[in-house]
């Protein structure tokens, strides 16, 4: 007959393994499906989205939910497509106009930095450039790199997607979740799962409100530099700076290009234009809004930016901020306060 203290032990063994078995198998899924993750994180963050502008709708309005759900998707269609037939057409003449001028304008450059020493030294290290003819293979390569871009509206449909049917009905996959939960630690995921919502919440409230600062602060001064295109230019540099790091930089590449078919010193001005608005939105609009929403340690955002961009690429760095804010609540809601006993506080 086997020992019964055997027994217990060897059941303690199976019962070990068995969970360190099933723990390394959702670690190797989450691990080889990510960019499924990503994205399904991605169409949450749309969710949290869209519901944030429904539940004060129905709140102030009395509207049902599905109709205020209905009526909040309909206005974003209609201002997505009004925001296209303005702006998309623009664009194309803007960048139209500068294919046409931007070979006189490099060959005005070149001829400028002949007359000092450090641009005859800058145009020998060059080579000898055609700055008439430079347009074709540039052009081509940003066709390129746009084409690559379009080549992303299937995830961006899917984000969407996902987006719209989490938000039509958030307490059934909030609740089927929890189910999964034994039963006394349901209150508590709850409440944490509303304390991410909440923080997510508040994470994009600063993001836009930072957004529509840049592209008014953008738009005044191409105004005021006479840059042609300027409320599309702001519109892009507001949309882009939600993209951290790059994000400016894409949005000032077709700025400078413009700029310097009016004047080479015009789009020297617009490099200095993006350059300003990117100081005054890192060192003194994005810390002013964190007062009010939430605050999150730059050092921490910049190592996990870094990290998702070398693991994720482009889709890593575009979440690596709200995965943050997850993380932060994370830390605060089940180590400080659950393991430290310290209490918090969350935006």
């Amino acid at each position: 007959m086997i020992d019964p203290a055997l027994r217990a032990y060897a059941r303690l063994v199976l019962v070990t393994a068995g969970l360190g078995a099933g723990v390394a198998i959702v670690v190797l899924l989450l691990w080889a499906l990510a960019e499924v993750w990503l994205l399904m994180f991605a169409g949450l963050i749309v969710a949290i989205f869209i519901r944030g502008l429904v539940t004060p709708l129905v709140r102030h309005t009395g509207l049902p939910d599905l109709a205020a759900y209905t009526l909040v998707v309909l206005l974003m269609l209609v201002l997505s497509a009004a925001t296209l037939v303005i702006f998309v057409p623009l664009l194309v003449d803007g960048i139209a106009s500068l294919t046409e001028a931007l070979p006189t304008t490099l060959a005005r450059v070149g001829a400028q930095l002949e007359h000092y020493a450090w641009g005859r030294d800058l145009l020998t290290q060059l080579g000898d450039v055609d700055w008439g003819n430079l347009t074709a293979g540039t052009l081509s390569r940003l066709a390129g790199f746009f084409s690559t871009a379009f080549g992303a509206l299937s995830a961006f449909v899917l984000v969407t997607i996902t987006g719209l049917y989490l938000a039509a009905d958030p307490a059934a996959y909030r609740d089927g979740t929890i189910a999964l939960l034994p039963p006394r630690a349901r209150a508590r995921a709850a409440a944490i799962l509303e304390a991410q919502r909440h923080a997510i919440e508040w994470w994009l409230i600063g993001r836009f409100a930072s957004m529509a600062v840049v592209g008014l602060l953008t738009w005044l001064a191409l105004l005021a530099l006479g840059v042609p295109l300027a409320a599309t230019l702001a519109l892009l540099a507001g949309l882009l700076s939600f993209i951290p790091n790059i994000g400016p930089i894409l949005s000032a590449i077709p700025a400078v290009l413009i700029g310097a078919a009016v004047a080479p010193t015009t789009g020297l001005y617009v490099v200095l234009l993006y350059i300003a608005v990117q100081v005054v939105e890192t060192y003194l609009i994005t810390p002013l809004i964190q007062r009010r929403t939430i605050n999150l340690p730059p050092a921490t955002v910049l190592i996990m930016q870094i990290a998702f961009t070398a693991l994720y690429g482009f889709l890593g760095l575009l979440l690596a901020t709200p995965l943050t804010v997850l993380l932060m609540v994370f830390i605060k809601t089940i180590y400080m306060e659950e393991i430290l006993g310290e209490r918090t506080t969350l935006p």
